[in-house]
């Protein structure tokens, strides 16, 4: 009987023994298996934002500031030409891709960076990897550690030539615009004040005539008083134009009430006159 109850107890210990290495194994293959799908999913992960910098031309890296190392991720590396399996490398390396101007302006943003503990960005001048001069927007993010020291800064670099090639061309077109604009303006306004101002000589070349005919009679005089009252509303109309002119580049839009009667006088005031001689001096 104690050796009937001593090989019970050795089977039941064997088959809990068994039991334990079958469950610490299946935990084992399951860790593996979500270990496997973790690195599956970060893989994958990592190709994505691979080629997202790819297509939008944007590399990161991260500087250890107590080391003066950059780890620079694959896009950065092949933005300055170097090979994406050396991806570390020094602060005065990364430093030589810029001109002595764009390692101040990073110098400069690096150190408000880190005094501030807060985002700041320079756009530099940079000669790439396949010898081509850019324009890169570089951006910076101390990464504040609990103890309020900042020991590491994120950054990102963004090729922008395009945008900055667009922007010059949409200033140029801009200023081609502008110049259409004025050189509209400018025909408009000599069309316009060709129209008062001819009628004004003609008012004042029917008060010469008047006056050179030594006539002083009443009638006379009255109608040298009206030629160059007509004379000044023309030139009055041409300072009307010019103020109109102005109005219409203007970005106000006041409306204005005008008289169709005034309208239609203006309009015909050069060929009225009264004396025919004198119109036909004034023409």
């Amino acid at each position: 009987a104690p050796s009937y109850a001593r090989a019970r107890i050795f089977y039941l210990t064997v088959a809990a023994l068994t039991l334990a290495l079958l469950g610490g194994t299946l935990a084992f293959w399951l860790g593996l298996r979500r270990r496997e799908a973790i690195i599956r999913h970060l893989a994958a992960t990592n190709e994505r934002l691979s080629e997202a910098q790819a297509i939008g031309k944007m590399g990161d890296w991260e500087l250890d500031l107590e080391t003066r190392l950059l780890a620079c991720s694959d896009e950065a590396c092949r933005m300055h030409g170097l090979d994406p399996q050396q991806d570390v490398i020094t602060s005065d390396q990364a430093l030589a891709f810029h001109d002595p101007e764009g390692r101040e302006d990073i110098q400069r943003t690096l150190r408000t960076a880190i005094l501030s503990k807060q985002p700041a960005q320079c756009e530099v001048v940079s000669t790439m990897g396949d010898g081509r001069v850019a324009h890169l927007r570089i951006r910076m993010f101390p990464v504040v550690d609990s103890d309020g020291k900042v020991r590491t800064v994120l950054g990102t670099e963004q090729d922008i030539t395009t945008e900055r090639r667009h922007e010059q061309l949409r200033a140029e077109v801009a200023h081609i615009t502008r110049v259409e604009a004025v050189n509209l303006m400018a025909a408009t306004i000599a069309h316009e004040l060709s129209q008062p101002l001819t009628a004004a000589g003609n008012y004042l070349s029917a008060a010469i005539y008047l006056a050179e005919q030594g006539r002083h009679s009443l009638v006379d005089q009255e109608r040298l008083a009206g030629l160059l009252g007509q004379a000044g509303r023309q030139i009055g109309l041409s300072g009307k134009i010019i103020s109109r002119a102005r109005e219409m580049v203007s970005d106000r839009r006041n409306g204005e009430i005008a008289s169709l009667d005034d309208i239609v006088e203006e309009a015909i005031a050069p060929s009225k006159d009264a004396d025919p001689a004198v119109a036909r001096t004034a023409i």
